[in-house]
């Protein structure tokens, strides 16, 4: 399957490596089109719509990634994501993945998630996407995230996935060590979230994690509970597809591979 790997945090970061590093030695072709910068929190946005606007884009290296074509483009990921699908290259995507997030996107801050924003992008163009996101910037995170959504991408591929956008978030554990992995709901209440105080003539930014109790069944408690989760991000145009199955066949394939 020809595969964009996009993010939000800057091509080099070791999410994206890890990511495609994966979808790789599964045998996919992989192309890599992130931004040159970090842009958290650009949802789908395209930062500029200027006619005739020019976007330098920059032939990247990345260590451990022989072979791939890799380019840094100086816009937010839903923008690469709109390029690669619109036809700016001499290929375009059959599926985009986007990650992996060091930071879980739940509940209503997806909306907000650049990492989501390139999967929801994709899927404007009647392209799957898959966002992925684990708990931090954790080497056992990133590594178990990788693997599972290397198998999804083979179910969802047997599966002939129709246009929709998945967001599978990954405790950072090694994967014998996870809980269970589910199909989960959004919680009104995000793990991650983020807040403004007014001071002076400026806004400041506060991060934090928000703490449980969260609402039974949605994506927040499962995490919380050790679970990865599977959820769709369904925009009007779209079906919210096979989530259940999906989850539970690769919930069949991590218990199949833990216990081998």
């Amino acid at each position: 399957m020809r595969i964009l790997v996009t993010n939000d945090d800057g091509i080099r970061e070791p999410g994206l490596i890890a990511l495609a590093g994966e979808l790789t030695r599964a045998g996919h072709e992989v192309h890599v089109l992130g931004p040159a910068r970090e842009r958290s929190g650009s949802s789908a946005g395209f930062a500029t719509v200027v006619d005739h606007a020019r976007i330098p884009i920059e032939p990247v290296v990345l260590d451990g990634l022989p072979g791939i074509t890799a380019r840094a483009i100086d816009a937010p990921p839903a923008l690469a994501v709109k390029a690669a699908c619109a036809g700016a290259f001499d290929w375009t995507p059959e599926l985009v993945v986007s990650g992996i997030n060091p930071g879980f996107n739940t509940g209503r801050m997806v909306l907000h998630s650049g990492t989501v924003g390139a999967a929801l992008t994709a899927v404007s163009h009647d392209v799957p996407g898959l966002a992925v996101s684990t708990a931090r910037a954790d080497a056992d995170g990133f590594a178990t995230a990788a693997v599972l959504a290397a198998w999804l991408v083979e179910l969802a591929e047997a599966e002939s996935l129709p246009p929709i956008a998945l967001n599978l978030n990954v405790p950072a554990l090694p994967l014998a060590e996870l809980d269970g992995i589910s199909a989960a709901s959004f919680s009104d209440t995000s793990v991650s979230d983020v807040g403004f105080v007014l001071e002076g003539d400026a806004f400041v930014v506060h991060r934090w994690q928000n703490q449980p109790p969260f609402t039974p069944g949605t994506d927040a408690a499962h995490l919380h509970a050790g679970w990865a989760t599977l959820s769709a991000v369904s925009p009007p145009w779209a079906s919210a597809g096979p989530v259940d199955a999906l989850a539970d066949a690769l919930c069949k394939r991590w218990i199949d591979t833990v216990r081998s």
